[in-house]
């Protein structure tokens, strides 16, 4: 084989290799969060011994949908992303950190609504609302604003 196509027979293998690492099931941040919904997943009724419900498939997949959006496509560090089951419904909470403020997003068990609260440490400002789990999420997890069209859990009846 000629060297100048040995030499692009390496740059390509390099290529796909340093494109193998990309793929989500070798990046070690969403390994971190995949394992910690694979977790929420494996718990079953009763998981904290006061009767929570099993974590819901449909708020699991859209926790997995967002937290790969988040990483993949909208490039955000997901180092200070945890996950958890939701203890008092079988929803998921995701919790992160956007400089001073801490970002929680509980996820209803439909997979449809979600609870914003964006806590900034810094302000002493605490904000909260609900709304559907759309492209608010982006927004919430970049820039740490609780989505506009968010309602407060005061003006719900």
């Amino acid at each position: 084989m000629p060297a100048a196509r040995t030499t692009l027979t390496g740059r390509l293998r390099a290529a796909f290799a340093r494109r193998d690492r990309r793929r989500p099931d070798t990046d070690p941040q969403v390994e971190r969060v995949q394992a910690a919904l694979a977790r929420a997943d494996a718990l079953g009724e009763n998981w904290d011994g006061r009767g929570a419900p099993a974590p819901d498939p449909r708020a699991l997949d859209v926790a997995r949908r967002l937290l790969d959006a988040a990483h993949w496509s909208w490039h955000l560090d997901l180092t200070t992303f945890a996950v958890t089951a939701a203890a008092d419904g079988a929803g998921v909470l995701i919790e992160s950190i956007v400089d001073d403020v801490q970002l929680s997003l509980l996820i209803d068990p439909d997979g449809e609504h979600g609870y914003f609260v964006a806590d900034d440490y810094g302000s002493g400002e605490l904000a909260e609302g609900v709304a559907t789990v759309d492209g608010a999420v982006r927004d919430f997890w970049t820039y740490g604003r609780v989505p506009w069209h968010a309602v407060a859990p005061g003006d719900l009846v």
